[in-house]
């Protein structure tokens, strides 16, 4: 399975001004997203894991695990040139402007203060609290069930979202502690070999669970995987270069064989070694 996608359309629940909440899990990377944009509507997209490029009105934005982006009403978005790559995210198109009185549970007031507040925003890139996502997780959940109250439910979920959302969004870009600072700078000067997790919580001086959650909280990515682009982005030099063959790269880079290489290659840029290496 390439991916996997949930969706919820909110006006076969009877909640009006939001056009969908989706989720999607991109198990390996593929084509660019295509340039598009919301009539009139936002798009706010929070990436749960790996990392993505979008450009919007033309200008470029990296995302990483952790990371809310917003797109304001007509603003024309893509990821360019660049793929669509492995991650998981949700993202939310809703229409809110001033001839909408009332917002979810909001009174015409809150409903006011909410828009301006949107519209307000300074840095339209900015971190998630940890509540974003369970928030989230708990909409598909109510939508999934048979509960009596099932639309109420997600009514005040939604609420209780943009409330979170509006607190995160004036919230500085998160610093990077020591402990997993360590455990970076080991993995930037090593990319060419491997390591057990266990060695890595050991540099982090924390427990193997504690640092599997705290390195993919503050990093975006689960351990592995930061070390797996890591391979990928220096794998993309040397391909450039052209001095070197696929087989001494992928022996070079730590990887058990270059068939290996170009599997684990193509899953993060959609080319082969061999296709990226004729197209640079």
């Amino acid at each position: 399975m390439q991916e996997i996608r949930e969706a919820i359309n909110f006006c076969e629940i009877s909640i009006p001004n939001i056009q969908t909440l989706s989720y999607v899990n991109f198990k390996k990377s593929h084509s660019p997203l295509k340039l598009h944009t919301h009539p009139n509507q936002f798009e706010i997209c929070f990436h749960d894991t790996g990392a993505q490029t979008y450009i919007i009105d033309g200008k470029e934005y990296r995302t990483n695990g952790g990371d809310i982006l917003v797109s304001f009403p007509n603003e024309t978005h893509s990821t360019g040139s660049y793929c669509e790559e492995k991650s998981a995210l949700y993202y939310m198109i809703f229409e809110l402007n001033q001839s909408i009185e009332r917002f979810l549970e909001f009174d015409e007031t809150e409903t006011e203060y909410l828009l301006q507040s949107l519209l307000g925003i300074k840095r339209r890139q900015f971190p998630a609290s940890i509540r974003i996502k369970e928030i989230l997780n708990r909409v598909f959940s109510v939508y999934k069930s048979n509960h009596p109250l099932r639309i109420g439910k997600i009514r005040a979920l939604m609420t209780e979202l943009f409330c979170e959302l509006i607190d995160c969004s004036g919230c500085e870009k998160r610093t990077v502690p020591n402990d997993i600072q360590r455990v970076i700078h080991f993995l930037n000067q090593h990319p060419d070999l491997n390591f057990k997790l266990c060695e890595l919580a050991e540099i982090a001086c924390l427990s193997l669970p504690r640092f599997k959650q705290k390195f993919k909280e503050i990093t975006g990515f689960p351990p592995m995987e930061y070390a797996d682009r890591l391979k990928i982005e220096l794998a993309k030099r040397l391909l450039s270069d052209n001095k070197s063959t696929i087989t001494e790269i992928s022996y070079d880079l730590g990887f058990s064989s270059s068939q290996h290489f170009s599997s684990v290659f193509k899953k993060y840029t959609t080319f082969t070694p061999r296709q990226f290496r004729k197209l640079n």
